[in-house]
């Protein structure tokens, strides 16, 4: 799947499929449930090319018409269509800028602006691309906590409580491996090249 449009506070988004077959519709229906449930989205559309195959349109179409949270349309009924190259935006807000890599459409950036909710914002998105991407629930777990404990050590020491700065993550899935990368322009903290901290001690404690 593709993440298109992602709404700022994440209650919402679009994606696109790029199932081929029946059964790869069906898996990313069911991560796409799974993202809402996790993640509490409210609103999330699907668009599918499943035009030419009318027995999946109408199972497909049958089994989740009912859900008041996915809705799936046909790819030949909407208007959005993504760039091949450059960056194309998913969500761009004074405080959050989310962006996907348009030549290999499997990396997306997330710049926000260091703040007490960055943390628990951009840690949602990581997980919600983690499922976009394609990788299991326990990833898009790990992934979220991973990026929530390090942002929010970041916003505390490193930027001292200071707004002034901003935080990159990017968000790779190459092939079977996902790959985080975390940036930011502020003081480092080392525990063990500071002699005030007693390092030892800590890990004791």
């Amino acid at each position: 799947m593709i993440l298109e449009k992602m709404e700022y506070d994440l209650g919402g988004m679009i994606v696109r499929s790029d199932a081929r077959s029946y059964r790869e519709t069906l898996e990313e229906i069911i991560s796409l449930l799974m993202v809402s449930a996790e993640f509490g989205l409210r609103k999330m559309r699907m668009i599918a090319s499943i035009r030419g195959r009318d027995e999946i349109d109408v199972s497909i179409r049958d089994s989740f018409e009912e859900n008041p949270i996915l809705d799936i349309v046909d790819s030949g009924s909407v208007s959005l269509h993504l760039e091949k190259t450059g960056d194309q935006d998913i969500c761009r807000h004074p405080d959050l800028v989310v962006t996907l890599d348009g030549e290999g459409e499997r990396r997306y950036r997330i710049e926000a602006r260091s703040s007490a909710t960055c943390p628990g914002i951009v840690s949602r998105l990581a997980g919600i691309l983690a499922c976009v991407l394609g990788f299991p629930g326990y990833m898009s777990f790990g992934t979220r906590f991973f990026v929530f404990e390090l942002l929010n050590n970041i916003v505390e020491h490193g930027a001292g409580g200071f707004e002034d700065g901003w935080i990159t993550v990017v968000v790779d899935g190459c092939n079977d491996t996902l790959t985080l990368t975390v940036r930011d322009p502020f003081r480092e903290f080392n525990p063990t090249t500071k002699r005030e901290f007693d390092l030892a001690k800590y890990i004791e404690s």
